[in-house]
């Protein structure tokens, strides 16, 4: 592998990676907005229904559950794409696309150290 090939494989992965972070955290702060003008109305709601501190805790539900599914989603996105365009050694097999400087600079993996970037002549 070239230097200009991986440079090119590490910065498609890495754009990848920051948007698999991004959307589901943004899909959770659309659904957060979406809800906030329905707020003081699902709490009367509530309030009319339940005691006090079923109200605190199902009133909070609506902002908590896309909070939490978009962090519980990221994690396996984020192992999906490593696993199908991460950039592995191919000696050692770890993943070389987060240290890529390392690897552009010594043409060596950070990990068993031995050599992934072929010269260029």
């Amino acid at each position: 592998m070239s230097i200009s090939e991986f440079s090119h494989a590490a910065s498609a992965y890495q754009k990848r990676t920051v948007v698999v972070g991004v959307v589901p955290l943004l899909v959770g702060l659309g659904c957060l907005i979406a809800y906030a003008p329905f707020q003081g109305r699902f709490e009367s709601f509530l309030s009319s229904r339940f005691d006090g501190f079923w109200v605190d805790m199902l009133a909070v539900l609506p902002m908590a559950l896309p909070t939490a599914l978009a962090l519980l989603l990221i994690i396996p996105i984020a192992r999906r794409i490593e696993r199908s365009s991460g950039i592995a050694c191919p000696h050692c097999t770890k993943a070389l696309a987060a240290h890529k400087a390392i690897v552009i600079a010594s043409r060596n993996c950070p990990y068993c150290g031995r050599r992934v970037i072929e010269d260029e002549n």
